[in-house]
């Protein structure tokens, strides 16, 4: 379950976060997709990689596969791109994939291949599309006609696929550190600055440093160029006993090896 709730927390913050394109009660719906991944980094040494989709309900499901971008600001994607918006740093011209459709039965999955290639006098850059992934409820073949439900939802899911074309390099610091407190909620609050010329997607906590408990956290944020930096209010989960530690990770599963920490007394 781990990402799907990724998922979930990814596509809240588009307030996308898992749209029903039926009317139907989602209390019957069938299908269940899961993703192997939540999002792709590729290099120029990483260009090809898989996603796994797992139907672990109890109908098949049909997927249809597309590329679209999100109009950007600093805390990500907040709308679609329609056709006549110029979206700079597009990958959609440099990635692909396939199928471009897959039929997933219950209890099974199907892989969909993704892969960048790298135009002649393409510039470097950090270029970033997602793929869009429109799923529809097919019906059972093992329940009676008269048991079928007519209408069938729909689910659409977004994957961010980052594109990075040469030696990209970035660092990143915190800055405006403060532990505040209102009618006994404790929240750390601070801006995490990102310089550079590619994106930083990573995990912060919020460490106790006397015994060691984490009394906060912010999974999966990311940083996207053009933009440099993100603000940050995480509740802590009771009063800090001493000094906290703010502890920053990239995630090296998507090529990052920035780490950083900041002490709140």
């Amino acid at each position: 379950m781990k990402e799907k709730n990724i998922l979930l927390k990814l596509f809240s913050s588009l307030n996308l976060l898992l749209i029903i394109l039926s009317s139907q009660n989602t209390a019957y719906a069938a299908a269940d997709i899961h993703f192997s991944k939540y999002r792709f980094v590729f290099d120029d040494n990483h260009r090809k990689d898989s996603l796994q989709l797992t139907n672990t309900g109890l109908d098949p499901a049909r997927c249809k596969m597309s590329t679209i971008n999100f109009i950007m600001n600093e805390n990500g994607p907040y709308k679609l791109a329609m056709k006549l918006d110029k979206i700079q740093n597009s990958a959609i011209k440099i990635l692909r994939y396939s199928p471009r459709q897959i039929t997933i039965n219950a209890g099974n999955n199907q892989t969909v291949k993704i892969a960048s290639r790298r135009k002649p006098n393409i510039k470097d850059n950090e270029y970033l599309s997602y793929l869009k992934i429109d799923c529809e409820e097919l019906p059972n073949p093992n329940v009676k006609e008269e048991e079928k439900i007519n209408i069938k939802p729909k689910f659409v899911y977004y994957v961010p696929l980052h594109v990075r074309v040469g030696k990209l390099t970035s660092s990143t610091s915190f800055e405006n550190v403060t532990l505040k407190e209102n009618n006994g909620l404790y929240t750390a609050s601070f801006t995490q600055i990102r310089t550079g010329n590619r994106s930083i997607i990573g995990d912060v906590k919020i460490k106790e440093i006397k015994s060691g408990n984490i009394l906060g956290v912010s999974n999966n944020t990311a940083i996207y160029v053009p933009f440099n930096k993100k603000e940050y209010s995480i509740n802590l989960k009771r009063k800090p006993n001493g000094p906290v530690e703010i502890i920053y990770t990239e995630d090296v599963n998507l090529r990052g090896k920035l780490s950083l920490s900041a002490q709140i007394n």
